[in-house]
């Protein structure tokens, strides 16, 4: 997958991650007490409702070279703090809260909202959710793309594991010769599924009335 100038856009929306070739372990005594916590205790994605409590994790190491990045077996993301400070006028309702290794405090901060995204897929798409939180689990496959109704006038959302997924306007904003490990993966806007399903707040689609592009 290559990466997407700004000029060059192909959705409205993008998600972005990280091409780098190593993964960020969470520390196991960090995991260990964060689920129940910081961390829902069955599918140990952040637990929204504590919000806005800031999540702040402690990691084994950080790979050199990397800006953004799931945290493995973790809903949570850590980002560089500069990518955060060159964002942060988009970032309302977002909260930040520290990363540390064995070293003490890093340049990476955790960044989460209230709400989440839901990626969707097609006509046979699953979307396991968590029995205990309701946390409903990622769409992975080829040409993503989220519901209209579920957009708001924000310029910066996330999914459920806290990728973020951007707008043109900030993606324009971004320095990105500063994160040579970033991917941006096109994330179209439908007025309808083309998974037929009826996800936790969805309306009856058999009586949905689209209003265009669906």
């Amino acid at each position: 997958m290559r990466n997407l100038k700004a000029d060059k856009l192909v959705a409205p929306l993008v998600k972005l991650i990280s091409n780098h070739a190593d993964p960020v372990l969470a520390d196991s005594d960090w995991g260990e007490a964060a689920r129940g916590a910081e961390l829902c205790r069955t599918c140990k994605t952040i637990d929204r409702s504590r919000y806005p409590h800031a999540v702040e994790i402690v990691v084994r190491a950080i790979p050199r070279g990397l800006h953004f990045g799931a945290v493995a077996q973790t809903g949570v993301h850590i980002f560089h703090r500069r990518f955060i400070d060159e964002i942060r006028p988009y970032l309302d309702g977002y909260v930040t809260g520290e990363c540390r290794d064995a070293g003490g405090l890093t340049d990476f901060v955790t960044c989460y909202a209230r709400n989440y995204l839901v990626l969707r897929g097609g006509a046979n798409t699953t979307y396991p959710m968590c029995s205990l939180c309701g946390s409903v689990f990622w769409y992975l496959g080829r040409k993503p793309y989220v519901l209209a109704r579920d957009l708001t006038n924000q310029r910066v959302y996330q999914d459920v594991q806290c990728f973020m997924i951007l707008d043109e306007e900030v993606v324009r904003a971004v320095d990105w010769k500063q994160y040579r490990d970033h991917m941006l993966i096109p994330v179209g806007v439908r007025e309808t599924p083309l998974d037929g399903r009826r996800l936790p707040g969805d309306p009856d689609w058999a009586s949905w009335t689209a209003k265009g592009g669906g």
